[in-house]
């Protein structure tokens, strides 16, 4: 098995949609959406779509972080100002 670009051997100089994928653990859909968006920069080689390791990285370091419960100074829930209690996201009940 070829070692992943993030475990810090760094990136391919480019990789296919597919390795793409593989590598940074995202769908083929959810490439195409970003994609879609401008949000990850792509080439084309005929009919094979392309992604340069530089424009992966840079997709990957522009994801938000998201802060531990223990490193949050706000709550990961917004607050109701006029109702005081916790909005609920998710009106399912998951979390």
């Amino acid at each position: 098995m070829k070692p992943s670009p993030i475990a810090g051997h760094g990136p391919k100089f480019a990789m296919s949609l597919a390795e793409f994928c593989s590598e940074f653990g995202t769908s083929r859909s959810a490439a195409y959406r970003e994609i879609q968006a401008g949000r990850l920069i792509v080439r084309k080689a005929g009919r094979r779509t392309i992604v340069l390791g530089e424009d992966a990285m840079r997709w990957a370091r522009s994801l938000p972080v998201y802060p531990s419960k223990a490193e949050a100074d706000v709550p990961l829930h917004p607050i109701s100002a006029a109702a005081g209690r916790v909005v609920d996201r998710h009106p399912r009940g998951r979390e």
